[in-house]
C-alpha cells in the first residue's frame, strides 16, 4: 500500500535530469513511497535522457506527460489529485533529497496525528555538488508560530497530510513563486506544523534563471498575499496597483475555477492597530502620494489611494 506521495514539476529542466535520475534511483527501494513525474511540454532533448535512462529499475516511478502549458502549482494541484499516498512531498528537480530526510518526516507524520505538515533545514549550494553546500536553518513553529504567518519557512522540501486539503484549499494557481507561502499561511492557521531534526536535502541556488531568482514578481506576490490576509508587512506599497491589476486576492484558482478566499483570511494586522513596526507603510504612502501630486499626477496619485483603501474595508465573513 502507498503510504507517501513524493511530486516532481519538470520544466525545461535538461541540464538537471541526469543528476535528478541518478538521485531518484536511491529511492527506489522504498516499500510505501511512490514519485510521480509531472513533465511539462518535454523537450527532445528531455525526451532523449529519459528514455534512456528511465527503465524497470524505477519500478516506484510514473512518469506523466502534459502537453499543455500550465504553471507550478497548478502542476502540484495535479500531481496532488493523482496521489496515492496519503502523504504529500514535494521535489524539485534541480535539487537532492535526502533519502533519510524524507523517511523522518514520514515516520514523525506516522507518529504524530496532531501534526499537519513536517518541513525541516537544508543545505543550499549555488553549484551542483553536495561537498559544496552550506547548512540552512529554519524557525521552529513551536517557538514562533506568529512567524509562520508573516514569513515562509516550508522551505524546499515540505510534505504533509493530503487529507487537508478538503479543510484549506489547494494551492492558488494564480501565483508563479509564493503559492506554498500563501498554502503555509492557511496550514499554519488551522494546524500544527513540525521541524524534523535531520537536513532534508541540497536546495540549488546557481540557476539565475530559477523562479525564486525573480525579486520583483516575489514581492509582487507577496504584496497579494499581504492584502488577502491584511498583513501589512508583506505589502510593497510601490507595487499594490500590478498586484491588483495581476491577481484576484479575494479568491484563489485550483483547476480553472475562482475559490473563495473569504473562509480562511483574518485580519492579522488590522489597520485601527497598527504598531511601530508597521508604520513604515503608512510613511511610504504618504510620501508617494507626495510625489505624485508635486508631478501633478493626479490620476495616478488617485489610483493609488484607491489600490490601498483596501486596508480601510472590513473583511467579508
Amino acid at each position: 500500500m502507498i503510504k507517501c506521495t513524493i511530486i516532481t514539476s519538470i520544466f525545461r529542466a535538461e541540464s538537471f535530469l541526469e543528476t535528478f535520475l541518478n538521485e531518484l534511483l536511491n529511492f527506489q527501494e522504498l516499500e510505501d513511497v511512490e514519485f510521480l513525474l509531472l513533465h511539462i511540454l518535454p523537450g527532445v532533448h528531455e525526451k532523449a535522457i529519459l528514455n534512456k535512462t528511465l527503465d524497470d529499475r524505477f519500478s516506484k516511478t510514473q512518469y506523466i506527460e502534459i502537453t499543455e502549458h500550465e504553471g507550478l502549482y497548478a502542476t502540484w494541484n495535479r500531481g496532488i489529485r493523482l496521489a496515492r499516498g496519503k502523504y504529500i512531498g514535494i521535489w524539485n528537480v534541480d535539487d537532492i533529497r535526502s533519502v533519510t530526510g524524507l523517511l523522518g518526516q514520514i515516520k514523525l507524520l506516522d507518529e504524530n496525528k496532531n501534526m499537519a505538515l513536517i518541513y525541516g533545514d537544508f543545505y543550499h549550494t549555488d553549484i551542483q555538488l553536495k561537498d559544496c553546500s552550506k547548512p540552512y536553518s529554519v524557525a521552529s513553529h513551536n517557538t514562533k508560530p506568529q512567524r509562520f504567518l508573516e514569513e515562509c519557512h516550508l522551505t524546499c522540501f515540505p510534505m504533509w497530510r493530503k487529507e487537508i486539503h478538503k479543510q484549506i484549499g489547494f494551492f492558488d494557481e494564480q501565483f508563479k513563486i509564493a503559492g506554498d507561502f500563501d498554502f503555509q499561511i492557511r496550514v499554519a492557521k488551522k494546524f500544527r506544523l513540525g521541524k524534523i531534526p535531520e537536513n532534508l536535502g541540497w536546495y540549488y541556488t546557481g540557476d539565475i534563471k530559477k523562479l525564486s531568482s525573480n525579486w520583483e514578481c516575489l514581492m509582487t506576490e507577496q504584496t497579494v498575499i499581504g492584502m488577502r490576509y491584511r498583513n501589512m508587512k508583506l505589502i510593497h506599497p510601490f507595487l499594490l496597483f500590478a498586484a491588483r491589476l495581476r491577481y484576484n486576492y479575494h479568491t484563489y484558482v485550483f483547476n480553472g475555477e475562482k475559490i473563495s478566499i473569504n473562509q480562511f483570511r483574518q485580519d492579522y494586522f488590522p489597520i485601527t492597530r497598527i504598531n511601530r513596526k508597521y508604520q513604515y507603510v503608512i510613511l511610504n504612502f504618504v510620501l508617494d502620494c507626495w510625489i505624485f501630486c508635486k508631478k501633478k499626477l493626479l490620476k495616478p496619485c488617485y489610483l493609488y489611494v484607491k489600490n490601498l483603501s483596501f486596508l480601510f474595508k472590513k473583511s467579508k465573513r
